[in-house]
């Protein structure tokens, strides 16, 4: 239990975007210390696609939420 708590504290003290340390990352005088770079999770992406295709086709998406299911080859790992 202890644990637990110990760790909601820690991630209580990091950014929800992007999980560094907030007493690091606004620190006066650190807006230059940054570069950000997009990457792609091809999870998201599918979810993504999935999502845009079904509003497309069938608009409403109240309620709708997707699981994302990871393939797996015919041939291969």
């Amino acid at each position: 239990m202890e644990a637990a708590l110990l760790w909601a504290e820690e991630e209580s003290l990091r950014c929800s975007g992007c999980a560094l340390p907030l007493d690091e990352t606004t620190q006066p005088g650190r807006d230059q210390h940054y570069d950000a770079e997009p990457i792609v999770c091809h999870s998201c992406a599918a979810r993504d696609r999935a999502q845009r295709a079904w509003s497309e086709k069938k608009g409403d998406t109240a309620g709708l939420m997707w699981r994302v299911v990871e393939r797996h080859p015919v041939n291969g790992p």
